[in-house]
């Protein structure tokens, strides 16, 4: 299942978490010292049938010339090594939730787009915008495009 929240975050809300992007940067959901952690937290129970785990977290992830800053490459995530399509799973094969939220627009590209399976069947691209927030199930296959320009997104997974 995938969800798209549209405009979740204010401009103002944007711009208090890029001057302090270390408050926002690999934390745990359960310590619940992040208030946008917990705002995403929220939003996610009225869509998402979760339980926030020690293995919960978020973490800003940036984008610098197309090249991204994977944060989440041991968190268990699967892909196929020759597809940038993966499942937000842990170790053990347990459905997780995952969210973006899009906090600083790149020049082009970083689009999200979900598909049938790992070399992306069926591609759907949604229509996601600056503040938006994209929530999806974590058997969903998905990927994220490659980008040009300066891309800021907080992710977070249950």
């Amino acid at each position: 299942m995938v969800k798209l929240h549209k405009n979740f975050i204010t401009k103002e809300e944007s711009e208090l978490i890029l001057d302090n992007l270390d408050d926002y940067n690999n934390g745990q959901v359960s310590s619940m010292r992040c208030w946008l952690a917990g705002k995403i937290v929220d939003k996610l129970s009225e869509d998402f049938h979760f339980k926030v785990s020690g293995m919960s977290s978020y973490t800003i992830d940036t984008t610098e010339n197309g090249t991204v800053e994977d944060t989440w490459a041991s968190s268990g995530r699967r892909s196929h090594p020759e597809s940038p399509w993966h499942q937000d799973m842990d170790g053990d094969g347990i459905m997780k939730v995952g969210s973006s939220l899009l906090i600083r627009k790149p020049k082009s590209g970083g689009n999200i787009s979900f598909g049938d399976d790992m070399y992306g069947s069926n591609k759907v691209t949604i229509d996601r915008g600056l503040y938006d927030l994209a929530c999806w199930t974590g058997d969903e296959w998905h990927m994220v495009d490659p980008s040009s320009g300066h891309r800021v997104v907080f992710l977070l997974h249950i």
